[in-house]
């Protein structure tokens, strides 16, 4: 069965994070083969979720945002 857009989406943080099982993640790789909007989607949720690790503290606090804002506009170069 051939997923939908919003299914995808609904699936897209999982399947990011490889918590899904082997079907449903072929059954997206295959929606995400013929479809380039869910495709972005997904690799903007990959990009969000790299750049999300690259500045999360070590400790529980708050994330500097002028920090966040600068690692963000060094991505979009």
């Amino acid at each position: 069965m051939m997923l939908k857009c919003r299914e995808v989406s609904e699936l897209a943080s999982r399947y990011v994070d490889h918590d899904l099982g082997m079907m449903t993640r072929a059954q997206i790789r295959l929606h995400l083969m013929m479809c380039k909007h869910c495709t972005r989607y997904v690799r903007q949720l990959r990009q969000t979720v790299a750049l999300l690790s690259e500045i999360a503290p070590r400790e529980p606090s708050l994330v500097d945002d002028a920090r966040f804002v600068a690692l963000l506009k060094q991505r979009r170069r």
